[in-house]
């Protein structure tokens, strides 16, 4: 007994020591090659077990381990390294990963994460850090020129300017062509975007095709933006970060304006020479600049007081910039950003709050954002539970509706001193004493006439995900997004003096033509909606909607043949409803001045409302196959039933497959190659659709009649469109090819994709008889291919190390081609936008959209047959092809360069392919204020390249004109008759080169003790849009703009758009 008992003592001292030393502890630091800096997050293992921790916010860690035992060191991006644990303080450096560009990880469709080297379609992910290089405001500009097949447009200037963002160019005639975007598993409007903080978004993966989207049915058409936002630390520690962006905004190009001719518009005497009818003395107060050169002169301007008080300045332009420069101001933003993040690996917390303040360039503009989000997971055993929500409010503040400011502008001449009639209250400054017969002054309208909107949008989603085998998961999400909008849109009441309107100077007969005569009554329009906060539920294009929606996912994943294949198969269900209510009313004859109250009107107050809704029920199924890691099958379907459809066309199927063969891992003497590092091959087919159809637009109906109600008698009329109830989904089929390659050892990466699309069963307006009682009705017909190449290469070109240099460089590259195959019968053209002169239209066998435009005649050379008496060229009464709106190249490039803890960031983009029309310079050459209107110097010329008629009309014989000069080159000229209204005069190309974005960033974190309450610091330099190079044959408009994000309006643009401007500031981040 007592041998027993101390061989059991014994044994017992062996345990405790054994245990002792594998109970060692170990601490240690992870550190970044790149840049030295510690990376938090970093996951520690002991090799072979299950034991494990994370890194600190520090890239600290503390273990048990034995000195035997070997620690796994590993985190996304770098190379996993094993170190011994030998050592009580282990520190470690991982190197930056080339190599694995397979195991990427991506967000796909329904927030399915693959491994990239799975994916049988274009995908393309940008990080938070890529988007948020140059701290935009909105983060589809934090896009652009950063993933092959993607062009964001923005459409104008100013304050929260729209954008337009697709995919492959535009497959839908009339019907949306926005990406289908996606915020945390929940598609939102695109009118949406405006309210997400840059700052709060994780990544943004981009699937470019129908394919890579269709497991969204009847939305994926378009590609798709899957946003993904942060959701917590993983370190262990709280963490506390603050941001702040200040940036300045300012005209970056103006128009070409005449600085040589001053105001005159055709008034004749006593402004002419009564002998030669030139012209001789301006008109002071006239709008138009056809006047005589200037000299320098005293000039009045305008007409006296009533007092006899008269203001005068001299006849010239000022030196510097122009005054029509001078009327626009320098913006400004102020972004703050703070966040609160906290975690583990099983749980984790943030909560972020953003607010922007703003004012354009555009004086008295402004325009705030307040934003709150915050997200939480929480892990329990086999269940799993995510959580998100999130509230933005909007407010605007803008010039109002009622005209536009550039048009003001051009009809000033340009020795007028706009800047010194700020204050509309003054005199000559007010609209019975501003100088302009034809206009008032802007300042006037700026203070008077004023839009002010604001949108309230919540959206968040709750979900769980129970894991009862190690081969099944199910999981539950139930999402909302909805808000509000409001806006009201007014101008004030313009009274005209008793003296300004007795003309006293004999000029001013048309006082006031523009708003009326004595008394012009203030105008009011308000417009509210419950929806997303857009209130946009017009027809074809983004969707203003309140939505909610539940999915219901089931997981199945299994091995067989000892793990060689693996299979998951994916189930689902899809439920979705949006509404959406608008409600608008307003009058143009308001009974009190600047009272903007419906109840105290004159008349009729004129009111409307609308009310949608749309529900959509989906199932579907998604099955991959795995073959040894190398050969990978997805196939899908989908089945939607729409309520918008009719019950016999409501039940749609979208099937599609994909494959990828990743040949680097297949092929043994590819193994291990650094020369060709990855190779893979990827294709596949998929059927989408799209439902391009109103709410209740089926069957025909009847709507409020003009002038009723007439007291107590109401009024009906039916709607001149004659509703189809056999619509159907247009049907969009894709076949996709691609390769990606890496080459040494990852440091060269390349993808490289075709596509070739068709969209048939367009959903197309046609015109029928006025005998049926109808003007129009509603057909699937039409058919419209796209096809394109998308390349992308990134290069790490030099290696980053903590005290060298890193050079990485980054390009993409698109071709995208459209045309349109058929429209209806014999049709061969259909009008989607634009203006008289120049309009947008889908025409057999051209890309869309065309633009099409007035013309002069001209001979089979090309040249311009002019009148041989009046030298004038001809009218052409057909319109002629310009060319493709949309730009058919489109290149972006990055450049990074580090210098220890230096790092400079610019992008590039170029896009080519494409024509504009400018209603503006139309505009500004009819005003006699845009360079092109002197392009003759006001002398009389022969027209360019004209031919003179010496034959009959029925046997012409076109004769180069080398004697017959137009008859005025001054206002009749540029002013008038066919050359004036040719839309050709007005066509220029639409290239352009960009530097989009740069930033050159102070990572400030190695100069902070470690142990210290600050983390991580950095300071930036950024800018946007800080130059652009444009052809010689454009030195007029931004070619980005268009007069809204409408398909009819791409390509044309007006008076609507101000200049171009630039945006440069500094960021300032430190996390504690």
């Amino acid at each position: 007994m007592k041998k027993l008992l101390l061989v059991s003592l014994c044994f017992l001292v062996l345990c405790i020591t054994q245990v002792s030393a594998q109970s060692r502890t170990v601490t240690g630091t992870v550190l970044a090659s790149d840049d030295g800096l510690p990376i938090p997050g970093a996951t520690v293992k002991v090799k072979g077990t299950t034991i494990g921790t994370q890194t600190n916010s520090s890239g600290k860690f503390t273990i048990a381990v034995s000195p035997s035992q070997t620690l796994s060191v590993s985190f996304v991006g770098y190379t996993t390294q094993d170190v011994s644990a030998g050592g009580s303080v282990i520190n470690v450096t991982l190197q930056a990963s080339r190599r694995e560009l397979g195991e990427v990880t991506v967000t796909g469709a329904l927030g399915v994460k693959r491994q990239a080297k799975e994916l049988g379609y274009a995908a393309t992910n940008v990080s938070a850090k890529q988007l948020t290089e140059a701290h935009p405001t909105n983060f589809t500009n934090g896009l652009t020129a950063k993933a092959p097949g993607l062009v964001v447009s923005t459409v104008n200037n100013g304050i929260n300017p729209d954008t337009r963002f697709t995919l492959r160019g535009n497959r839908h005639i009339v019907g949306n062509n926005f990406a289908l975007v996606v915020l945390n598993g929940t598609p939102i409007s695109p009118n949406e975007v405006s309210t997400i903080n840059p700052d709060d978004i994780e990544s943004v993966n981009i699937l470019n095709g129908a394919g890579a989207a269709a497991l969204y049915g009847s939305e994926a058409s378009n590609g798709a933006l899957v946003i993904t936002t942060k959701r917590g630390s993983s370190t262990g520690t709280p963490q506390i970060t603050y941001s702040n962006t200040y940036q300045l905004e300012k005209i970056s190009y103006m128009p070409a304006l005449q600085s040589k001719f001053g105001g005159y518009g055709g008034e004749g005497a006593p402004f002419q020479d009564p002998v030669t009818g030139f012209i001789t003395t301006t008109a002071p107060f006239e709008n138009q600049s056809y006047g005589p050169a200037y000299d320098g002169h005293l000039q009045q301007l305008g007409i006296p007081l009533q007092d006899g008080t008269i203001q005068s300045y001299p006849y010239q332009s000022p030196s510097g910039q122009s005054y029509a420069r001078r009327f626009f101001e320098t913006g400004h933003s102020d972004q703050h950003s703070l966040s609160y993040s906290s975690g583990d690996a099983a749980n984790s917390f943030n909560l972020t709050a953003f607010r922007l303040d703003q004012t354009g360039v555009v004086p008295k503009d402004k325009f705030n954002k307040t934003q709150l989000r915050v997200s939480g997971t929480k892990t329990a055993g086999i269940f799993r539970a995510d959580a998100t929500a999130s509230f933005s409010q909007n407010n605007t503040d803008t010039y109002g509706n009622y005209g536009d400011i550039l048009s003001t502008i051009y009809n000033t001449p340009s020795w007028v001193p706009l800047t010194n009639f700020k204050d509309p209250t003054q005199p000559f400054a007010d609209p019975s004493t501003y100088f302009n017969s034809y206009g008032i002054n802007p300042y006037w309208s700026i203070n008077n006439s004023r839009l002010k909107r604001r949108s309230d949008v919540m959206n968040g989603s709750i979900s769980g995900t129970l894991t009862p085998t190690k081969w099944m998961d199910a999981t539950y999400r139930l999402s909302y997004n909805g808000g509000s909008y409001q806006s009201q849109n007014t101008r004030a009441q313009i009274n005209y003096s008793a003296y300004a309107l007795s003309d006293p100077t004999g000029g001013y007969s048309t006082v006031g033509a523009s708003y009326g005569t004595a008394v012009n009554p203030g105008t009011v329009s308000n417009y509210s909606g419950f929806g997303d906060g857009s209130a946009n539920i017009g027809y074809g294009g983004p969707q203003g909607y309140n939505r909610i929606q539940q999915d219901a996912l089931v997981n199945f994943h299994h091995s067989f043949v000892g793990d060689k294949l693996k299979a998951n198969l994916l189930v689902g269900n899809t439920i979705w409803q949006e509404y959406a209510n608008v409600v608008t009313n307003g009058s143009n004859n308001l009974l009190i001045a600047d009272y903007y109250n419906v109840n105290a009107i004159l008349g009729v107050v004129n009111a409307g409302q609308d009310t949608r809704k749309i529900r959509q029920v989906a199932y579907f199924a998604d099955l991959t196959l795995n073959w040894k890691d190398w050969a990978f099958l997805e196939g899908t379907i989908r089945n939607d039933h729409d309520s918008r459809l009719s019950a016999a066309n409501r039940s749609i199927y979208y099937p599609s497959v994909k494959g990828s063969l990743v040949l680097s891992d297949a092929i043994q003497a590819l193994k291990g190659n650094n020369t060709i590092s990855y190779l893979k091959l990827r294709g596949g087919y998929s059927q989408v659709g799209d439902v391009n159809v109103d709410p209740y637009s089926l069957i025909s109906t009847f709507n409020a009649t003009g002038g009723f109600p007439y007291g107590n008698l109401g009024g009906l009329s039916q709607s001149t469109t004659l509703n189809n109830p056999n619509l159907k989904p247009e049907l969009t089929s894709e076949v996709e090819v691609g390769a990606d390659l890496g080459f040494l050892n990852g440091r060269i990466n390349l993808a490289a994709t075709y596509y070739n699309t068709h969209t048939k069963n367009q959903t197309l307006p046609v015109s029928v008889s006025p005998t049926t009682g109808y003007s129009n009705t509603i057909l699937n017909i039409g058919e419209t291919q796209n096809t394109g190449y998308e390349f992308k290469l990134d290069v790490v070109a030099v290696q980053k190390t903590p005290t060298g240099v890193g050079v990485n460089l980054s390009g993409n590259f698109s071709i995208q081609n459209s045309k349109v195959l058929s429209l209806f019968g014999d049709t061969k053209q259909l009008t989607i936008g634009g203006y008289t002169i120049a309009t947008t239209k889908a025409a057999v066998g051209l890309p869309y959209s065309a633009l099409y435009v007035n013309d002069i005649m001209r001979d089979d050379q090309g040249r311009a047959i002019v009148n041989a008496t009046t030298g004038y060229p001809i009218a052409n009464p057909n319109q002629v092809y310009a060319g493709q709106t949309t730009p058919k190249y489109i290149l972006g490039l990055t450049q990074t360069i580090s210098y220890k803890f230096i790092t400079l960031n610019v992008t590039e983009e170029y896009r080519a392919g494409n024509v504009i029309f400018s209603q503006s310079l139309q505009a500004a050459t009819a005003a006699g204020v845009s360079a092109f209107s002197t392009s003759s110097d006001r002398q009389r010329f022969i027209f360019p390249n004209s031919v003179i008629n010496t034959g009959t009309t029925a046997n012409p014989v076109y004769t180069p004109n080398t004697t017959v000069s137009v008859q005025d080159g001054a206002l009749n000229f540029w002013d008038a008759g066919a050359f004036y209204s040719s839309g050709a005069a007005y066509v220029s190309s639409g290239a352009f080169w960009k530097i989009r974005e740069a930033s050159l960033a102070f990572d400030l974190t190695r100069f902070i003790k470690r142990t210290g309450f600050v983390k991580r610091a950095s300071f930036s330099l950024n800018g946007r849009n800080l130059f652009m190079w444009r052809p010689k044959t454009n030195n007029w408009v931004d070619p980005e703009f268009a007069n809204s994000s409408s398909n009819g309006d791409l390509g044309v643009n007006s008076t609507n758009q101000i200049p171009p401007t630039r945006i440069f500031g500094g960021n300032i981040t430190i996390t504690f």
